[in-house]
Formats: structure tokens, C-alpha cells, sequence
């Protein structure tokens, strides 16, 4: 199964992260997320989604306004991973938001043909304050 998607360019498809709870559902990165999502062979990563809708700055210098709803429709981070059975376990070194650096992570996942899908949580979403899982949708570039 690893080397079905290592090594591989994956664009993102879907992103949702869905309360624990209520089960509401939300796309922080809107209906139709861009973005693209990498795993070497020596063991590294690499991602960057973003809403697909984001509108480029007025001028060459945004705004307070500008930069903030930029920064809070995109994400990309790095690192490095580990493989076991269907869990993916690594460590973010660098990432849009810096309180992320240092972290460790687990997500489950799954290769569907060109398909790759990855769940992460249950974890408290610093965006909403809530418990989420959150649900990432990947097909591979060809």
C-alpha cells in the first residue's frame, strides 16, 4: 500500500473537519480547496491547501484586513513522517502557523486507486474551539 501514494503529487480534493459532537460539518478551505500534498521516499512531507476563492490583495501591500483573511484561508506545513500499518505518524517542522512547529501528529489513511484519504482527531480546533476530525481527500496527479 506505501507505495501506491509515496513519492507521488497529490492534489487536495475535499477538506472537511466535522464536529465531534453535533456533527456539523465545516470546509474551512471552502467547497473546492486547492492545493497539493507530497511524501518522499527519504522519509519527508510536504503540504499547502487554500481556498480556492481568495482574492489577491488590493495593492502590492495588503491590508491588515487582506492579510489576515489570507492567512486564515490557507495552511502549508512539513516534516517528517513514519509509516505503520494504515497510520502515518510524524512530526510538523515548519508551518504556516507556527504553533504547529514542534508538533507530532497521527492520521489514519487509505489508497482507493487514485484516490488517497487521510483523517485526523478527534483534536480541538483552535479555529472553532470544538472537537473535530478532520478529513482530507487527495487524487493523484498524473
Amino acid at each position: 500500500m506505501v507505495r501506491r501514494f509515496v513519492g507521488r503529487y497529490w492534489r487536495v480534493v475535499s477538506n472537511t473537519a466535522e464536529e465531534t459532537e453535533s456533527k456539523a460539518v465545516h470546509k474551512f478551505y471552502g467547497d473546492n480547496p486547492s492545493g497539493y500534498l507530497i511524501y518522499t521516499e527519504d522519509g519527508r512531507w510536504i503540504q499547502l491547501i487554500t481556498d480556492s476563492t481568495r482574492k489577491p490583495p488590493a495593492a502590492p501591500k495588503a491590508t491588515d484586513a487582506e492579510a489576515a483573511e489570507l492567512w486564515r484561508t490557507m495552511a502549508a506545513e512539513a516534516g517528517t513522517y513514519k509509516i505503520e500499518g494504515d497510520k502515518i505518524t510524524g512530526l510538523v517542522e515548519v508551518g504556516s502557523n507556527p504553533a504547529f512547529a514542534g508538533t507530532h501528529f497521527s492520521v489514519s489513511f487509505e489508497v482507493n486507486g487514485d484516490r488517497f484519504q487521510y483523517k485526523a482527531g478527534p483534536f480541538m480546533s483552535g479555529i472553532l474551539g470544538k472537537e473535530i476530525v478532520y478529513t482530507r481527500v487527495f487524487e493523484r496527479v498524473k
